[in-house]
C-alpha cells in the first residue's frame, strides 16, 4: 500500500546542494545590501565593497568607510566599485566612483596622502585592474591609467568612433601584463601592458548570439586556466582562448550540461581553490567542475522562512580556507565549505502546504517521510521538497509502517490504519484491536518476528501485540509482570534484550521474556525531590544515557547506578530535552526546546546548534523523532530536520587573533592606535583606562569564539572571557607588562597567543626621583627629629644640672649652716642664737625645695602659675614691712607657657628685685607687670625707693646673676634708677606663640 502511495507523487528531482547561509544585513552593520565586489586581504579579513560605502569584517563586527566619515575612515567617494589588494607592501586601491583611495591593511586606516579624486567631474569610475604601480581605470566615458607613484593619469584615446560606447564595465590584466579591456557594445581591446598600444580588438560580433553587437555587456572574467578566460556577459558564457600571438578562439556554448547559461544573462563567476567554478545568474547559483562537464545548483535552506538571497547574486569569493561569500541583493552571504549536517522542511511553494507543527514522523523508505501534524498529515518528499496532503483537520501524534507494511497513526480517539487510501479503525483491520480500539499509542517496538510492543499515549500502559498470533495483551500496574505506573513516554530495547519503558517519575524494566520487572526511580538530594519526565534513552559506552525533562542527561552504568548528571552548566542547550540518539558510541545527539546539543563521548563536551545552523526551527517535539540507517528524523514547530550525523566536521583550524586597535582615555580626552602588527605600545602617566581591542577570524561559527588573556605579572591562570572581543585595564600600577591573548574555535581549538608589551609610565609621585625625594625628605626630618631630641636631651641635663647647682647651693649650704649651728648648739647649749639660726636655716631650705618642686609641675607651666607663685612667696614679706607688693597681668598674657627654667628664672630674677628694693632701697610699693609688646613677653619690676647707680663698679651679686639668668632664656635686661626709684625690664628675644587652649 505504502509502495503504491510513494509511485503516486514521485517527481524528477534536479542535482541540488541545500546549504545554510549565515546572512549578514544592515541589521548586523553591514553599510548597504548593495554589494558590488568582496575580497579577503592576506591576514583574513573580509573586504565588502557596497554601493554605501566600504566595509572590512571580521566575522563579529563591520567597521564602516564612507566619504562622510572622519579621516582614518574618510574616503574619496560613497559607491564603491573595484578593490586591488598590493599584498606584498600591504595596502588596498579602493576604486570610489569619484577617486582612488589606498587603505593601509595593518593599520585598517585610509592613506589620505594617496587619495585622487578623478580629474574630471563629471567622470564616474566602474572597474579597475592592478598592473605593478598602474592601476587601469574603466570609466562610464573610457579608459585611463592612473600612476600610483606619480599620481598622475593619463587618458587612453577612444579610437573605436564617436558614436561608439565608451563604457568599461571589466579589466583585467593576463600573464604577459597585457591589459584586457571588454567595452559595452564594442568588445574586448587587448593593450600592451608598458606601451599602452592596442595590441587586438575582439569585436562583438563573434560574441554575440541573439543579442544585437551593442547589447553586449561584460560584467566580469575570471581565469579558467593559462591562456582561457571566462566571461559573464549580459548575453551568456563566454570562454576566450588565445595563444601566445594572441589569435583568439571563442567558446559561445561552454555550459553544456546548462544551456540556459549560454544565452541568458550571468551576472557573476568566480572560481574557488579547486578549480570549481560558480555561476550567478537570474535563475540561481551553480557550482561546475572545471571541465563544466557537471553542475550543481545551490539552494538556501531557510528554515521557516522563505528565501530568495540565491535567486539574486551579484558577486561571490572564495576565501582561504574555501568558504563562499556572496553578495546578494538583500545583503551578504556565507556559505561554510562543509557540507550542511542538516536539511529542514517547513513549507512547499508548489503545493502551498505547510508544516506547522509536526507531532511525528515516519520514513518507509529513502526519499520518503511520512509527517503527522497538529492538523493533518503529510508525505514528503526530501528529493524533490514537494509535498502531498494525505489527510487533514485531524492531530496525528504517532506514525510508523507496521509489521504487515501498512502505514498506522494515532489520534486522540484511538488508532488507525491507511488502507485503500483513508483512514480506516485499527479493530477493522486488526480485529485482535477490538477492546483496545480507542487506545493511541506514542511509541513502538518491534520484537523478533512476531511482537509489536506500543506504549500507549492515554495512560494505558503497554501493548504486547503478537501479530502472527494476533492477540493483544496488556502490562500496567496491576498486571504480571506490573508496570511502576501507566503513564508511557516511551519503551526502549536494549543490548540485553531487555524492555525499558519509561514514565514520568520511574522506569520499568522488562526482561526479554516480559515475565519479570524492575523498577527504577532517581533521587535528587540536592532539591530532594526525584528526577521525573523521563521522555527517551539510549545506549552507548556501556551506559545507559536517559533524557530527563526539566534536569538534562541522567548517566547510568550497567549496575543502574547514576554515574553522572549533564546539564546546562555542563554545555547543554537546554534542560527541556526530548530526544536522544547514539552516533556510533563516540557522540549523543539530543532534541530540545531550543536547538540541538551534540555531546562528545570523548570529550564530556557539548557542541550546540540552533536554527541559523540550518534547523528547521530552535522547537522541537517530546515524541517527533527516530533514527533509520544512521540519519536522524527530528521535528517539531516549523517543519522537520533531517540530520546526517556523518556530515558533523570537527573545525581543526584555530582562529587568527590580532589586536585590532587600543584605545587609552584620560578622562578629559581618549586617543588610540590601530597597528595589528603593534608589539610595544608605551602608555602615558596620564591614562586612566587602556583597552584592548581584538579579533579571532573564524568565519565557520564567530558566535562561537571564545577569547582568554594573561597579564605575566599578574598570574600565570588564563582568564577566559568568553566571545567578548575587547578587555580593559584599569589601575595597572607602573612597568612593563606582557600581555598575551588567545582565542578557540566553536571546537575548542586554541590559536598560537598572540603578545604586546605594554609599557605603564609612572605619575609624577611614582616616579624614582619621586620617591628618593621622598626618601631624603624622610631622612632629613628623622635627622632634624634627632637633633630636636637632642637639644632637647641637653636642655633637659642643662635643667637638670641647673636643678642640681641650686640643690647643691641653696640648699645644701642651707643645711651645711644647720649641720655647724647644730654642732655649736652642742657644744654651747646656753646660746639660744644657735638654734634661731636653724630654724632659719630650716625655713629657707624649706622655701627652696617647695620652689624646685613648683618648677618641675608640668601643671604650671603658665603665667599665670609663675605670678601665683611669686605672690605666695614674696606678698607676706611685703605685708609685713608694709610694702605695697602689686602684681598685673595684661589680659594678652592670659594662657601663655612658659618653659621651665624660663619660668625658674623669671621667678629667682623677680625674687631677687623684689628682695633687694626691700632690703636697699626703703621703698613703700613695689609693682610687677606682665605684658605683651610686637608680640615679645615684657616683665617690668619697679620699686619707689632711693634708687642706686647701676653703672657703679661694685655691682652686686644680684644683679649680675639677673643678667646671666637673662642671657640664658634668651631675654634682655635693661636696669635705670633714680632717686625716684628703679625699674628692672626684662624683655623676650623672640616671639611667643604657645598658649593653653
Amino acid at each position: 500500500m505504502i509502495s503504491g502511495l510513494l509511485l503516486s507523487i514521485t517527481a524528477p528531482a534536479q542535482q541540488t546542494e541545500v546549504n545554510t547561509l549565515t546572512k549578514y544585513t544592515q541589521n548586523q552593520g553591514l553599510s548597504s545590501y548593495n554589494i558590488r565586489e568582496i575580497i579577503q586581504d592576506k591576514f583574513g579579513y573580509i573586504w565588502i565593497a557596497t554601493q554605501d560605502g566600504l566595509n572590512r569584517f571580521d566575522g563579529q563586527s563591520f567597521i564602516c568607510y564612507n566619504k562622510n566619515l572622519t579621516s582614518k575612515r574618510r574616503l574619496t567617494g560613497t559607491d564603491i566599485r573595484k578593490l586591488a589588494e598590493d599584498r606584498s607592501r600591504n595596502f588596498i586601491w579602493v576604486l570610489t566612483d569619484q577617486g582612488i583611495d589606498r587603505i593601509n591593511t595593518i593599520t585598517s586606516n585610509v592613506e589620505p596622502e594617496f587619495s585622487s579624486r578623478n580629474p574630471i567631474n563629471e567622470e564616474w569610475n566602474v572597474t579597475t585592474a592592478a598592473l605593478g604601480n598602474e592601476l587601469w581605470i574603466g570609466t562610464f566615458t573610457g579608459l585611463r591609467v592612473y600612476n600610483t607613484e606619480t599620481r598622475k593619469s593619463i587618458v587612453i584615446p577612444n579610437r573605436a568612433g564617436k558614436n561608439i560606447s565608451c563604457e568599461i564595465r571589466t579589466i583585467f590584466a593576463d600573464a604577459a601584463n597585457n591589459v584586457w579591456v571588454c567595452v559595452t557594445g564594442l568588445g574586448i581591446k587587448i593593450f600592451d601592458g608598458k606601451s599602452k598600444k592596442l595590441i587586438k580588438l575582439i569585436p562583438n560580433s563573434i560574441l554575440a548570439t541573439k543579442k544585437k553587437d551593442s547589447d553586449i555587456i561584460y560584467w566580469n572574467a575570471i581565469a579558467l586556466k593559462k591562456h582561457s578566460y571566462l566571461l559573464a556577459t549580459n548575453a551568456g558564457l563566454r570562454v576566450l582562448s588565445y595563444d601566445q600571438n594572441y589569435n583568439i578562439s571563442i567558446n559561445n556554448a561552454p555550459a553544456k550540461t546548462l544551456s540556459l547559461l549560454n544565452t541568458e544573462n550571468v551576472q557573476y563567476v568566480s572560481k574557488n581553490e579547486k578549480g570549481q567554478v560558480y555561476v550567478a545568474s537570474h535563475t540561481g547559483l551553480y557550482r561546475f567542475d572545471n571541465t563544466f562537464s557537471s553542475f550543481t545548483k545551490l539552494e538556501d535552506q531557510a528554515g521557516a522562512e522563505k528565501s530568495e538571497w540565491l535567486d539574486a547574486v551579484f558577486c561571490s569569493f572564495s576565501d582561504q580556507q574555501n568558504n563562499l561569500w556572496l553578495g546578494c541583493q538583500d545583503g551578504l552571504a556565507f556559505i561554510n565549505r562543509n557540507a550542511t549536517p542538516f536539511r529542514s522542511f517547513y513549507n512547499d511553494e508548489v503545493s502551498g502546504l505547510k508544516l506547522e507543527h509536526v507531532l511525528s514522523l515516519s520514513s518507509p523508505g529513502k526519499g520518503t517521510v511520512f509527517a503527522g501534524l497538529r492538523n493533518g498529515f503529510v508525505q514528503v518528499q526530501t528529493a524533490s521538497g514537494r509535498f502531498s496532503l494525505i489527510s487533514k483537520n485531524q492531530s496525528f501524534q504517532h506514525n510508523y509502517t507496521d509489521p504487515f507494511g501498512l502505514l498506522q497513526s494515532s489520534y486522540p480517539g484511538g488508532t488507525a490504519v491507511f488502507l485503500k487510501k483513508k483512514w480506516s479503525p485499527i479493530a477493522d483491520v486488526y480485529p485482535e484491536f477490538k477492546a483496545f480500539s480507542n487506545y493511541a499509542i506514542n511509541s513502538h517496538l518491534c520484537v523478533g518476528d512476531s511482537l509489536n510492543i506500543m506504549g500507549t499515549e492515554n495512560d494505558k500502559g503497554v501493548l504486547i501485540w503478537n501479530y502472527k498470533k494476533q492477540t493483544v495483551k496488556v502490562i500496567d500496574q496491576i498486571s504480571r509482570p506490573a508496570l511502576a505506573a501507566n503513564i508511557v513516554n516511551t519503551v526502549y530495547r536494549d543490548k540485553m534484550k531487555n524492555i525499558w519503558v519509561l514514565s514520568d517519575k520511574k522506569i520499568t524494566i522488562l526482561d526479554s521474556s516480559l515475565s519479570r520487572s524492575k523498577i527504577l526511580s532517581f533521587y535528587d538530594s540536592q532539591n530532594k525531590q526525584a528526577y521525573n519526565i523521563y521522555f527517551d534513552m539510549c545506549e552507548a559506552g556501556n551506559n545507559y544515557w536517559v533524557a530527563a525533562y526539566g534536569t538534562g542527561i541522567i548517566q547510568l552504568g550497567t549496575d543502574y547506578k547514576i554515574r553522572n548528571i549533564y546539564t546546562t552548566k555542563n554545555g547543554l542547550s537546554n534542560a527541556g530535552i526530548y530526544k536522544i540518539f547514539n552516533v556510533g558510541d563516540s557522540s549523543l545527539v539530543i532534541t530540545s526546546n531550543n536547538g540541538i546539543s551534540i555531546l562528545n563521548l570523548n570529550t564530556r563536551k557539548f557542541k550546540n546548534y540552533y536554527q541559523q545552523d540550518g534547523l528547521h526551527s530552535n522547537s522541537f517535539e517530546e515524541a517527533c523523532g527516530f533514527m533509520k540507517d544512521g540519519i536522524i528524523y527530528a521535528g517539531g514547530v516549523k517543519g522537520f530536520t533531517i540530520i546526517d550525523p556523518s556530515k558533523f566536521r570537527i573545525n581543526t583550524i584555530a582562529p587568527r587573533v590580532y589586536i585590532n586597535r587600543i584605545s587609552m582615555e584620560t578622562g578629559r580626552r581618549s586617543f588610540d592606535t590601530s597597528s595589528i602588527r603593534i608589539k610595544r605600545l608605551i602608555v602615558p602617566n596620564d591614562v586612566i583606562q587602556t583597552s584592548l581591542y581584538f579579533s579571532g577570524i573564524n568565519y565557520s561559527s564567530p558566535n562561537h569564539t571564545t577569547f582568554a588573556y594573561r597579564i605575566d605579572k599578574q598570574s600565570e591562570n588564563w582568564i577566559n572571557i568568553g566571545n567578548r572581543n575587547f578587555i580593559n585595564l584599569i589601575g595597572i600600577p607602573p612597568g612593563k607588562y606582557l600581555i598575551q591573548l588567545k582565542a578557540a574555535n566553536e571546537d575548542n581549538y586554541w590559536s598560537i597567543p598572540t603578545e604586546i608589551s605594554l609599557i605603564f609610565l609612572p605619575k609624577w609621585y611614582q616616579t624614582w626621583w619621586f620617591k628618593a625625594l621622598i626618601g631624603f625628605t624622610i631622612a632629613c626630618l628623622g635627622y632634624l627629629f634627632y637633633r630636636l631630641r637632642l637639644r632637647q636631651i641637653l636642655k633637659e641635663h642643662s635643667i637638670r644640672a641647673g636643678i642640681a647647682g641650686d640643690l647643691h647651693d641653696d640648699i645644701g649650704s642651707s643645711l651645711n649652716t644647720i649641720k655647724v649651728f647644730t654642732n655649736l648648739a652642742i657644744i654651747k647649749p646656753e646660746k639660744v642664737e644657735y638654734l634661731d639660726n636653724i630654724n632659719a636655716n630650716l625655713e629657707a631650705a624649706i622655701i627652696g625645695l617647695r620652689d624646685l618642686i613648683w618648677v618641675l609641675d608640668d601643671k604650671k607651666d603658665t603665667l599665670e602659675d609663675l605670678v601665683n607663685r611669686l605672690r605666695e612667696s614674696m606678698q607676706p614679706v611685703a605685708n609685713a614691712i608694709n610694702i605695697v607688693l602689686e602684681i598685673v597681668v595684661d589680659e594678652s598674657c592670659v594662657g601663655l607657657i612658659l618653659q621651665k627654667t624660663e619660668k625658674r628664672y623669671l621667678y629667682l630674677i623677680a625674687k631677687e628685685a623684689v628682695n633687694n628694693s626691700i632690703k636697699y632701697a626703703e621703698c613703700t610699693r613695689i609693682n610687677i607687670k606682665f605684658k605683651i609688646r610686637q608680640k615679645r613677653l615684657l616683665v617690668q619690676i619697679t620699686d619707689n625707693g632711693n634708687g642706686f647707680d647701676p653703672s657703679g663698679t661694685n655691682m652686686g651679686y644680684g644683679l649680675k646673676n639677673m643678667r646671666t639668668r637673662c642671657v640664658h632664656i634668651n631675654y634682655q635686661f635693661f636696669i635705670h634708677s633714680s632717686s625716684t626709684g628703679t625699674q628692672i625690664t626684662l624683655e623676650k628675644n623672640s616671639p611667643v606663640f604657645s598658649k593653653r587652649k
